[in-house]
């Protein structure tokens, strides 16, 4: 942000946005992301209520947003409506089976509704700006150790592993 303040100074020029993130020039796929976060949680499970640590297992992708929520939607209303009354029908054996369906299915409509946007999103941001900010910045002297923001550089697997995953799980679990 200094670098671009400082780029921008006493101009008077539309808004210039600088994107430093995925790109085409690094661009990081669901596929990436989904194989970056199984190979996380199981070398850093969580524990469930029993203190227990939860197993993850690798993802099936679903592109299409309609046929993901139609699931979804399957999963928590019909089957869980289905157990509760087996429940009842059986003096309330699955009790604990229903709780613990009811929270795995709660957990992962929350991480949809969180993820939503970038599951679906089929778009490529265009970084040519950040990329000319740089280039003047380097040009002008400043020191790109200081102010380093190349796009192309950008370590997805350290970040999710070590930034954004550990952050998720402290919030949400």
């Amino acid at each position: 942000m200094i670098v671009a303040m400082a780029a921008h100074a006493n101009k008077s020029s539309p808004v210039t946005i600088y994107h430093v993130g995925s790109s085409f020039r690094n661009p990081i796929t669901l596929k990436d992301l989904l194989d970056i976060a199984f190979q996380y949680f199981r070398k850093n499970p969580w524990n469930n209520k029993e203190g227990k640590p939860v197993k993850v297992r690798k993802v099936i992708v679903i592109n299409n947003l309609f046929i993901f929520r139609m699931i979804l939607a399957i999963l928590f209303f019909v089957v869980v409506k289905a157990i509760k009354l087996l429940d009842v029908a059986t003096f309330h054996r699955f009790q604990g089976a229903i709780d613990e369906l009811h929270k795995k299915l709660t957990t992962t409509k929350k991480l949809t509704e969180l993820y939503q946007p970038f599951m679906f999103f089929k778009s490529i941001f265009v970084d040519q700006n950040t990329e000319e900010l740089r280039l003047a910045a380097r040009k002008n002297g400043v020191d790109e150790n200081v102010f380093y923001f190349d796009p192309k550089h950008l370590d997805w697997e350290d970040y999710f592993s070590n930034i954004h995953f550990p952050t998720v799980v402290k919030t949400l679990f």
